[in-house]
C-alpha cells in the first residue's frame, strides 16, 4: 500500500493532499465512503467531504483541523477557496475529476477553470514564500532590508 510508505509525511497539519471533485453530493458521499474505508489502514489520512447541504461553519471547522483527502462539489469547493482562509492546499498534489464528462455536461466548466486558477495561485504563492524563507535561512536572500528603500516619492508628494 503506497500510502504506508508516505505515512510519516502525511499529517492533518499539512492540509489537503488530494481533492476529488464530483458532479453531485450523492456521488461525492458514496466515493468518500469507500475512501474512508480504505484510509482506515493509514491512521494519518483524514477523509471528509464538503458538498453543501450542511452548515458551512462545520465544514470550515473540518478544513481548519485539516483534511488529507477531500471530496467536494465544484460550487462548494469554490466557495471555500474564496472565503475560508484556513483551507490549506499548500501540499496539494492530486486533483481528481470524478465523471469529468458529467461535470462539463452539468455546466461546471467555468467553476472548474476558476478552481484550477485559484489552486495554481495558492501553490505559486506558497512556493515563493517557502523559497523566500529558505533563502533567509541560508543567508542568500536578495532583497532590500533598509527601513526606507531608495525609490521616488509618489506624484504630488515631496521627499524631505
Amino acid at each position: 500500500f503506497a500510502l504506508e510508505e508516505q505515512d510519516s509525511r502525511i499529517s492533518r497539519e499539512a492540509g489537503t493532499r488530494l481533492l476529488l471533485l464530483s458532479p453531485t453530493r450523492e456521488l461525492c458521499h458514496q466515493t468518500m465512503s469507500v475512501a474512508s474505508k480504505l484510509a482506515q489502514m493509514v491512521p494519518s489520512v483524514v477523509v471528509s467531504s464538503i458538498t453543501g447541504g450542511e452548515k458551512k461553519k462545520s465544514e470550515k471547522a473540518r478544513l481548519r483541523k485539516g483534511v488529507t483527502v477531500l471530496g467536494c462539489t465544484p460550487g462548494r469547493l469554490l466557495d471555500h477557496l474564496e472565503t475560508t482562509a484556513a483551507f490549506n492546499t499548500a501540499e496539494l498534489s492530486t486533483v481528481v475529476l470524478d465523471e469529468a464528462d458529467r461535470l462539463l455536461d452539468l455546466g461546471f466548466e467555468k467553476k472548474l477553470r476558476r478552481i484550477y486558477d485559484m489552486l495554481c495561485d495558492k501553490k505559486a504563492s506558497h512556493d515563493s514564500a517557502e523559497a523566500f524563507k529558505q533563502s533567509i535561512r541560508d543567508g542568500t536572500a536578495d532583497h532590500d532590508t533598509s527601513v526606507a528603500p531608495d525609490r521616488p516619492a509618489k506624484k504630488g508628494l515631496e521627499k524631505e
